[in-house]
């Protein structure tokens, strides 16, 4: 199986378990209705986990645009889990600091697998410049 199939399968899961858990959390009532600031962060959420769930089966099927949306999402992913785990080192919650700083590992050498992989950049042959990885070996 291609490293790409791999991110795409956690991209989905990552999505769809997202999507759970936001589910939930408007359930529930866990978050301000109030609050503008919480309905646009809950809308962002969502937008992640679709771009995500898109982004990762156009990966694992091989279609065309799925490492561009997929490097997308897993951006946006980056900065939301980033965000989580300063939040929880903050507030001491000691096993969601260490699942939040796990994904943040996995989403970061995922986006720079997807960046650096020669199958994708062989097109774009010396345009590779601002991203800092050279085509060449």
């Amino acid at each position: 199986m291609k490293r790409s199939s791999y991110i795409g399968f956690y991209l989905v899961f990552t999505g769809v378990g997202l999507i759970v858990v936001l589910i939930k959390t408007l359930l529930t009532g866990d978050f301000s209705r109030e609050s503008s600031s919480a309905s646009f962060h809950l809308a962002s959420e969502f937008i992640m986990t679709i771009v995500s769930i898109i982004g990762g089966f156009f990966l694992v099927l091989g279609r065309s645009g799925g490492r561009r949306l997929s490097l997308f999402a897993l951006g946006m992913m980056l900065y939301s889990v980033i965000n989580k785990t300063g939040y929880y080192w903050k507030t001491e919650q000691t096993r969601l600091l260490i699942v939040f700083a796990l994904l943040t590992l996995l989403s970061l050498v995922s986006f720079l697998v997807l960046l650096k992989d020669k199958r994708f950049s062989s097109n774009y042959k010396g345009h590779m410049i601002s991203t800092g990885f050279s085509t060449d070996d």
